[in-house]
């Protein structure tokens, strides 16, 4: 069954809902594989005296961690999501939230479990993936009702502008990965195959086309309903290549100008269409 959002993730997607959409739903979960081996991987061991079996066991009851162990005995290791998660809950501890308004937040993480029926927490797993191979900093929002949210620190500017936050804590995940949790996690440089292809949109792909071809002079970008309009211009010197290049393209014009010393030069100027939505 689809998940419901709280009034905070609701704001938030009126924020970053595209980039969500296109990066999470649209990549991650289906072509996120060689992220989920990296992060699932179980190979860190916890060094925290503070997070017993006895306090793990705690958490499983409550429904506040999951319990992936195949035999069910003992804590041996654990995944970077793992690790990550057991630190969140951690830090909301210590933040004086009670296991009843932790359970609400780890509900929230848990939200998307069901399009991957081997995750544990695929939206860490899908924001650890993000923070390896981008700089910017991810932050968990959890206010007063405990309402959570995960973001980019781009769309936290935007909600505190809304004014939506108040009595709320953040906890700066790249800060977690960094650390690692008293573990070493690793660097992204050790897994070349991790490539910004998440990051990008059907608009970034346009504008490196346009940026690629020679003599651009402008470049205009109107947004209109679903669909983003791009105007570029160049110059061009000799009528022959001009012509050319009109007749490659279907949306476009072609004038003809001349400066203060008379000479001539062809001013081409092409429209394109791009849906927001891919």
């Amino acid at each position: 069954m689809e998940k419901s959002y709280n009034k905070l993730e609701e704001a938030y997607q009126l924020i970053d809902k595209e980039w969500f959409n296109k990066a999470f739903i649209g990549y991650f979960v289906k072509e996120g594989i060689a992220y989920t081996n990296i992060v699932r991987r179980k190979k860190f061991k916890l060094t925290d005296e503070n997070v017993s079996s006895r306090v793990l066991n705690h958490w499983v009851n409550k429904g506040i961690f999951h319990d992936d162990r195949k035999d069910k005995k003992g804590w041996k290791v654990f995944s970077m999501t793992d690790t990550m998660l057991l630190t969140i809950i951690k830090r909301m501890r210590h933040f004086g939230l009670d296991l009843d308004k932790i359970k609400k937040v780890t509900d929230y993480l848990y939200s998307y479990n069901y399009l991957d029926g081997e995750a544990n927490c695929l939206l860490l797993d899908f924001y650890i993936s993000y923070g390896l191979m981008d700089p910017e900093p991810i932050n968990l929002i959890v206010n007063g009702d405990a309402d959570a949210v995960i973001v980019r620190q781009s769309a936290l500017q935007e909600l505190l502008q809304m004014g939506i936050l108040s009595d709320y804590l953040v906890i700066d995940l790249k800060a977690l990965l960094a650390k690692g949790s008293k573990n070493e996690f690793p660097n992204v440089s050790q897994y070349p195959t991790l490539k910004v292809k998440l990051m990008r949109t059907k608009l970034e792909e346009e504008l490196d086309n346009v940026l690629e071809k020679d003599g651009i002079q402008n470049i205009n970008i109107r947004i209109k309903e679903t669909d983003y309009t791009i105007t570029s211009e160049m110059l061009i010197n000799d009528k022959e290549s001009a012509n050319a290049l009109l007749n490659l393209c279907t949306v476009s014009k072609l004038e003809i100008s001349q400066d203060k010393s008379k000479k001539r030069y062809y001013r081409f100027k092409e429209t394109k269409k791009v849906n927001k939505n891919g």
